[in-house]
């Protein structure tokens, strides 16, 4: 074994008797972009500046690596492919540039190819790797002639190398060309360039006949910073292991179609992704380092390439470019919208137990679409409570030991890591002021608006360019429409929450500005182009539809506030019995956690509408409807509890005890002049109290309730910090609006409700 390390002139470099590159299979690709090319063609038009000086320093280009035994041209590249090839480029493109048949041209062409001295065979200057050379490198890039075809073709490049060196030929001409000092002619500049390249540029050539010693030499530098990725070295390592020259080949391509298949980013990303399904543990020694000792690739290299790297690679891409198939039709789109959804989670943590679980469990669509249901709304809620890294890996790492288990306990296992408590914090925040939520709040309003949508995907979904909208102006003029509509208070209270927020274009958004409420509409609608998200179309569409208003006051908002929530809080199955954290636990609140259990009291909400809160005071009774979600919690209700009615914006104006069960408005009917009335038939104020009847799902549903004590709306109770939340019932464990309701409403607390 023998290491050479000598200084070499480009000439030398690019003469054939001295060396004859190949770029061996298992290296990655051509990677080099413009702006690597144009930082070339920097540094050489600075370091060559016209005219220059005799004693002008000369210019060092790095070292490369290879496999060469002495005395003999044949050099494999372990190091240093992506500037050869490039170098290589730039003498193409010098060829290209000077006038036909000047003498420059045949000594370029002797530097890139020529005969042996029989005449017998073609020596190469630089041959690319099998992928790339024959049908590409040699016809446009070595062989004379050739680029000018290369700089023509917009079709037929087959991977990104070849785009990128098609690419990167199309700078060098127009850099070249538009750098040419105006004093000389592009002939002039471009021989300028080329004699001192090849006479004052410099490589540092690292050469050995022993292919495992170039591996360390090339896995020692490239550890420490120079311009290769965590894949290459790794490559090395495994690839290197492979026995047989077949089998090594075979391999290489296995994964060069991978990282082609990824793209080189995400390809780099797959095996930190690999190391966290292996190890289930963040990385404590460098990725490097832990593969090497702890995941051992380069044991049993086959096998890590058939059932590891290609494996999590392939569903890496279903995942990510939403390619999921299956007989199901319907499950398919779910499974790919939900793939959608989680690309656009702010990290990308969730990403080994979705790759690890279709790698074990990909025979089974209705299993994958309850999976990544609760997967993405883990994700979604870490996202939106803040979890820190260390929190998400450990929640991510109890999956993947569940995904070793079955599908099952998987998709139980990923829908029990949100907390009770993490359920509460995740509405109080929606609930709150989303505008602030600067990291969730575009995640969050796009999946709403593609809720509204049908077929449920909005355009928001993959439009690249999206903001965000108040229609409640943040800083009204004091003589805009605006602050007489709302009082200071209220437009704190609800300017940043979720009922005040709309998408819209970024265009549009420039144009809305702080406008009145018609003339924003108006810039929301442009004549013949109406704005295309469901969510900004809902702010004139559903607002007359439900709350006969016609300006945007709190009154809409507050409606708005609640039908969105809803509509959240049903796509990721957060449970409506529960109360925002703060309620629960405020700072002055001392009533233990038992206590708030044990609450015997329900909070009900009255939102106007096509409800009348007259009709509720007259007839005895209390409803919810227009949607599963909106009524399902009255059925928590016994005969018997104790309700307080929140009215919507105002406070409280009544207690009562349940006399009955839920029950749909088919089924319920009040007296009216000693006479039991079907409450569709009857004469009340609500409006269309009867939709959807035969709907279990839309109709209205009813509880019938004995009043202690109502107000009038004009009456209704309210302090500042009382609880209110926009859901239609839940239990009411606000132990110091409990005590205030109690003392407001003449409620002895020491005496049994029934």
């Amino acid at each position: 074994m023998t290491i050479k390390a000598t200084e070499e002139q480009l000439n030398k470099i690019f003469n054939l008797t001295n060396y004859q590159f190949t770029i061996p299979s298992y290296q990655r690709p051509y990677a080099w972009t413009k702006d690597q090319v144009l930082e070339l063609i920097d540094d050489l038009c600075d370091a060559f500046p016209y005219p220059l000086e005799s004693n002008h320093p000369d210019y060092f280009f790095g070292s490369i690596i290879l496999i060469k035994e002495d005395g003999k041209p044949n050099a494999e590249v372990i190091d240093g492919q992506q500037r050869l090839t490039t170098l290589t480029l730039l003498l193409s493109v010098f060829r290209h540039l000077l006038p036909e048949n000047h003498p420059t041209i045949s000594r370029i062409n002797r530097l890139l190819e020529d005969e042996n001295e029989t005449g017998t065979d073609t020596l190469h200057g630089l041959q690319l790797r099998s992928q790339d050379n024959d049908k590409f490198f040699a016809p446009f890039i070595r062989t004379a002639g050739g680029l000018k075809k290369l700089l023509e073709k917009d079709t037929g490049l087959e991977t990104d190398s070849q785009t990128l060196l098609r690419d990167n030929a199309q700078v060098l001409v127009e850099e070249l060309t538009k750098r040419c000092p105006q004093n000389l002619s592009l002939e002039s500049w471009i021989l300028h360039l080329y004699t001192n390249l090849l006479n004052k540029c410099y490589l540092v050539v690292v050469s050995t006949d022993s292919f495992d010693t170039a591996y360390r030499i090339f896995s020692t530098i490239n550890t420490r910073g120079l311009d290769l990725q965590l894949n290459d070295v790794l490559k090395s390592d495994i690839i290197g292991k492979i026995q047989g020259e077949k089998d090594k080949e075979k391999y290489t391509k296995i994964w060069d179609q991978e990282e082609s298949d990824l793209g080189r980013k995400d390809f780099e990303a797959l095996f930190s992704h690999i190391h966290r399904i292996k190890l289930r543990e963040k990385q404590k020694l460098g990725l490097l380092t832990e593969y090497r000792k702890k995941i051992k690739p380069q044991d049993n290299p086959i096998e890590f390439i058939d059932k590891v790297l290609k494996l999590c690679s392939d569903q890496f891409e279903v995942i990510r470019d939403q390619k999921f198939t299956c007989d199901n039709k319907e499950e398919q789109k779910e499974v790919n919208r939900l793939f959608g959804w989680l690309n656009l989670i702010d990290n990308s943590d969730w990403l080994p137990p979705a790759i690890y679980f279709l790698v074990k469990h990909d025979d089974r669509a209705s299993d994958i679409k309850n999976f990544f249901i609760n997967l993405e709304r883990l994700a979604a809620g870490l996202m939106i409570f803040r979890a820190d890294i260390n929190e998400r890996g450990r929640r991510y790492a109890k999956i993947l030991n569940a995904i070793d288990e079955s599908a099952q306990k998987a998709i139980t296992v990923t829908k029990e890591l949100l907390s009770p408590e993490e359920q509460n914090q995740i509405i109080e925040i929606l609930d709150g002021n989303l505008y602030l939520q600067t990291r969730s709040r575009l995640y969050v309003l796009k999946r709403l608006d593609s809720l509204l949508a049908e077929g449920g995907l909005s355009y928001s979904f993959d439009e690249k360019v999206v903001t965000i909208e108040h229609v409640l102006p943040q800083n009204p003029k004091p003589d805009s429409e605006w602050c007489q509509i709302w009082q200071d208070e209220a437009r704190e209270k609800w300017v940043h929450r979720l009922g005040n927020l709309v998408l819209l274009s970024r265009k549009k958004n420039s144009q809305a500005q702080n406008y009145d409420f018609e003339e924003k509409k108006e810039k929301y609608f442009d004549k013949g182009n109406p704005t295309i998200f469901p969510i900004t179309v809902n702010v004139i569409r559903q607002t007359k539809k439900k709350t006969q208003q016609t300006n945007w006051n709190e009154q809409i908002v507050e409606y708005h506030q609640q039908e969105y929530l809803e509509m959240l809080l049903n796509v990721w199955n957060l449970e409506q019995s529960i109360i925002p954290t703060s309620v629960i636990e405020p700072k002055k609140q001392k009533t233990t956690k038992k206590d708030l259990i044990e609450s015997p009291d329900f909070y009900v909400n009255f939102l106007e509408g096509d409800r009348a809160w007259e009709d509720w005071q007259k007839y005895g009774y209390i409803s919810g409807g227009d949607g599963k979600w909106y009524s399902q919690t009255l059925k928590n209700l016994s005969q018997g509890d104790r309700i307080f009615v929140n009215y919507c914006g105002s406070g409280y104006v009544g207690v009562g005890i349940t006399e009955k069960t839920v029950v749909p408005v088919k089924d319920f009917y009040i007296e009216i002049n000693g006479e039991k009335v079907p409450i569709g038939e009857a004469p009340i104020q609500s409006k269309n109290i009867d939709h959807d009847r035969d709907d279990l799902d839309l109709c209205e549903y009813f509880v019938k309730v004995k009043w202690l004590k109502t107000l009038p709306k004009n009456e209704a109770y309210w302090e500042k910090g009382m609880f209110a939340i926009q859901h239609t019932c839940c239990r009411l464990r606000h132990q110091e609006t409990r005590e205030k309701l109690y003392k407001h409403f003449g409620i002895d607390e020491n005496v049994s409700i029934t």
